[in-house]
């Protein structure tokens, strides 16, 4: 799998302005690793970001019949 320092940024700015300390520190562990551009368009991605609604049927687990088949 291919990582990306910029999509970590991006993630992380997101976690972070939620109020998750670690992911601020992580924020500020990579900005200095990232490209001034790339991170002023990480930022403003994760300033654009906006949750969905969780679908409650994605945290159920399946019957057993459903996967035996």
């Amino acid at each position: 799998m291919q990582t990306s320092l910029t999509d970590a940024y991006r993630w992380y700015a997101i976690a972070a302005a939620e109020g998750d300390a670690e992911s601020s520190t992580r924020v500020e562990a990579l900005t200095s690793q990232i490209p001034a551009t790339e991170r002023d368009a990480a930022d403003k991605a994760a300033d654009g970001f906006k949750a969905t609604a969780t679908q409650a049927a994605a945290n159920e687990a399946p019957a057993l019949p459903e996967v035996l088949n």
